[in-house]
């Protein structure tokens, strides 16, 4: 059966994060995507973006490379490395340099494709066709089930594991909160790296990632690039107690 393109009528809603300096250019993009029932997360920065890229999941991330260059380049090579969520979609340069002739430089950024401005609807749709929104049904549960109950054959021991740590929620965040908010590398990396145990034991491989990604920035002496994961990473330790707790009902 041949694949039928996409339409208007066909497009469901998406999350675009679209990053623009330029205020007049931001309303023409953001009216124009709005009214193809595209919710749009407008960011003015490469800053503001990198913190919306690791907050929250986005479909399709539209950059103008040129704000200038370095800085869009930067922001680009920041998403791909911070954002655990949004490391792998497509980031498209929305692009006023119509002779190619910087293609090259951009690509090497992380950029995934290159539109050119003014483009008009039906050149959108041909975007987003050319990468359709992947299934994210169970890809950004923190707690894997799956792995836990192939490792733990025992639910007795399955739910004390979940009990105990479900009991030290409040110290926990306390803890962690106090940590970052130290900003002293050698405090955040003890606390992050003490909770990564708890989570090996849950199989909660989402946050294990995270924990593992701080862990390697401040082993590199990047405090400021961890800093800027403490909210992702606090969001998804209540996400697993929120998990657990609907998943140790099963043993009621």
């Amino acid at each position: 059966m041949e694949e039928r393109n996409m339409n208007k009528a066909d497009i469901k809603p998406k999350r675009i994060l679209l990053v623009e300096d330029n205020h007049l250019n931001q309303l023409i993009m953001s009216r124009l995507l709005k009214k193809m029932d595209i919710e749009v997360v407008e960011s003015n920065s490469g800053k503001e973006a990198l913190k919306h890229a690791i907050q929250e999941k986005y479909y399709m991330i539209f950059i103008c490379v040129f704000i200038p260059i370095d800085v869009g380049c930067e922001t680009t090579e920041n998403i791909r490395d911070l954002s655990l969520i949004n490391k792998d979609i497509p980031i498209i340069d929305v692009s006023s340099n119509n002779d190619g002739s910087l293609n090259d430089e951009i690509f090497k950024c992380g950029i995934t494709d290159i539109i050119s401005k003014p483009f008009v609807e039906e050149e959108l749709i041909a975007l987003f066709n050319k990468y359709p929104e992947k299934s994210t049904s169970d890809e950004f549960r923190v707690f894997n089930s799956k792995a836990f109950e192939s490792f733990y054959s025992d639910d007795k021991l399955k739910k004390e594991i979940i009990s105990i740590f479900m009991s030290e929620k409040v110290s926990d965040l306390d803890r962690i909160n106090m940590a970052f908010d130290s900003n002293d590398k050698n405090n955040i990396y003890e606390t992050i790296h003490y909770m990564k145990g708890s989570f090996s034991y849950l199989k909660a491989d989402n946050i294990l990632e995270l924990t593992q990604k701080i862990l390697d920035l401040l082993k590199d002496n990047k405090l400021n690039d961890a800093l800027l994961l403490k909210d992702l990473f606090i969001n998804k330790y209540e996400s697993l107690n929120e998990e657990l707790n609907i998943y140790s009902s099963k043993f009621n």
